[in-house]
């Protein structure tokens, strides 16, 4: 083999050497040579992440002091959801390790030892991809030698070198595995902490508060003495690196073993990738997107059935790295309930919750429309919101009120948020409410009424299952699913829901039954006109005043 020509983008001039020093030099690049699927979003982030073997000491240098008290280990914790190639790209960095420098000592820990033993059986395999074998034919054993003059077992592997160690290159262990006297350059802590299959369908259920602390117990007293003292190179013999721990696990609870790290261990640096990112991401452009847009879960049609056919619990870790107590999680995704087709409803309400800023961060105007049964069973009808301004919140107003008639509609009307209140009224639209004879009326929170107070007390209804949803509102769903008490959290739909109790209340509507005698709406007026009546004298715009109020 002589030619390669250009690999995943990578310039590859044909030669035995150029190859080596993209293999050795890039995790990445060794990735994509062993994984087709691997890719720059997200995997490249990983990669840079895992190879970064901390700050060298010059070989010269550690000659001379014969100490390694200028070397600080650089632990890494990758925090990654399933189904993101974390562990493939694990394997990625075990191959390459070895092809960096063969001295090298390398543990392979899992939860249990069959897991770790099939783990090296695939890093085995990678070694022999007919690349690797060919550019790095002095360090890959023969077929002749494998299993004689070199270790190449599912448990233990190794590949030529000068030194002579009782560890070989490659070595498998469960956590619970006695490793007394052995010292390895690298550990790799692979999912330590598993979950237990439970029940009749094997459901997934938390690990035992036991496994955590075995992890963390190995943690404290075992992986310290486990690692060597001696520094050791990554390719090139004139640069050394101390020894150094790779911890990829996922998240289970709270106090969890990746919380005893985070807690307990500053030696750690760590990365979190979920298989979609946080509404809050620091990085505005990708809040709320699929971490693998190419990938197999890269859409949000995707990632919504996925999420539905789980457990809360179950998606919270596993997938979006963001574990809770089980106390803290308000709406649980099996506690939603769906529809297809609609009973004869007996009442139907509206509740909108107003945002005054256009920017992609800041919260979102929301509406939401619920029937009810002769059952006192709630249907949700409608689920809107968006980064709107004045004129798209009355045409969201209007739209909902013409497509659905509701009995009563009532929008949020705190400190300038009354003034939406009188636009509506004076805008020519406002005689369809006459023809639909539906209540229109501004609410406030009760006197002492918190926001979390307000929207936890739909809970019992989710709970007993009177509560359903159409599959299609998956913006509600989510934020049902992921809220939190007392955190932060998209929970405008969800605030908006929160009034409809007070709207389907029998005594709320008397009160506000339609009445147009008090109202005046005049064919031909423009927003801007009745916003310039309402805001005068000042003539500023609604979002201003709503600004200058708050």
């Amino acid at each position: 083999m002589t030619q390669i020509g250009v690999l995943n983008e990578h310039p590859i001039d044909g030669s035995r050497e150029s190859v080596r020093w993209w293999v050795q030099n890039s995790l990445f690049f060794t990735c994509q040579l062993l994984f087709p699927d691997v890719v720059d979003e997200p995997h490249g982030e990983i990669c840079r992440f895992l190879e970064d073997a901390g700050e060298p000491m010059q070989a010269s240098d550690y000659r001379r002091l014969k100490t390694r008290a200028a070397l600080t280990p650089r632990h890494k914790l990758l925090v990654g959801a399933r189904k993101i190639l974390k562990s493939s790209i694990k394997q990625g960095r075990l191959v390459q390790l070895g092809l960096q420098n063969s001295e090298l000592r390398i543990l392979d820990m899992l939860k249990t030892l069959e897991n770790a033993k099939n783990d090296l059986s695939m890093v085995r395999a990678m070694l022999e991809n007919a690349v690797l074998v060919w550019a790095f034919d002095d360090i890959i054993p023969s077929e002749d030698e494998k299993g004689q003059a070199w270790a190449w077992s599912k448990e233990f592997v190794c590949l030529r070198r000068k030194g002579n160690y009782p560890e070989p290159t490659f070595s498998a262990a469960g956590i619970g595995k006695n490793l007394t006297s052995r010292h390895y350059n690298v550990i790799f802590l692979d999912d330590i902490v598993v979950a237990v299959l439970a029940g009749m369908y094997a459901q997934e259920i938390r690990p035992s508060p036991r496994d955590n602390e075995s992890a963390w117990g190995f943690h404290q007293t075992q992986l310290t003495g486990l690692l060597d003292e001696k520094p050791t190179h990554r390719g090139n013999p004139e640069l050394l690196y101390p020894s150094q721990v790779l911890s990829l696990n996922n998240r289970w609870g709270t106090d969890d073993y990746v919380d005893r790290i985070l807690k307990g261990d500053p030696l750690f640096e760590v990365m979190t990738v979920p298989i979609r990112w946080p509404g809050n991401d620091p990085v505005t452009q990708r809040r709320g997107k699929p971490v693998w847009p190419t990938g197999p879960y890269g859409t949000e049609e995707v990632l919504n059935r996925m999420e539905k056919g789980m457990s809360t619990y179950i998606w919270n870790t596993q997938y979006l790295c963001n574990p809770v107590d089980p106390a803290e999680m308000v709406f649980r995704q099996e506690d939603i309930q769906y529809y297809s087709l609609l009973p004869e409803l007996k009442r139907i309400v509206g509740a909108m919750d107003l945002a005054f800023s256009l920017d992609k961060s800041a919260c979102f105007t929301a509406a939401v429309v619920v029937g009810q049964d002769d059952r006192n069973n709630w249907y949700v009808l409608d689920a809107v919101r968006g980064h709107v301004d004045t004129e798209g919140q009355v045409n969201m107003f209007f739209g909902l009120v013409e497509t659905w008639r509701p009995h009563a509609f009532a929008i949020e009307n705190i400190l300038a948020q009354d003034k939406l209140l009188d636009i509506i009224r004076k805008d020519m639209r406002f005689k369809l409410l006459a023809e639909t004879g539906t209540a229109f009326f501004g609410v406030k929170p009760a006197r002492g009424e918190s926001k979390d107070q307000r929207i936890e007390a739909l809970q019992p209804r989710f709970r007993n299952h009177t509560v359903f949803l159409h599959k299609r509102q998956t913006e509600l769903i989510q934020e049902l699913t992921r809220y939190r008490r007392k955190t932060a959290s998209i929970r405008d739909l969800v605030d908006a829901f929160a009034y409809v109790p007070r709207l389907l209340n029998d005594n709320e509507l008397r009160q506000h039954a339609f009445d147009s005698a008090g109202d005046s709406f005049e064919d031909g007026v423009t927003l801007a006109q009745i916003e310039r009546e309402i805001l005068e004298p000042d003539g500023h715009s609604l979002w201003a005043a709503y600004a200058n109020a708050s």
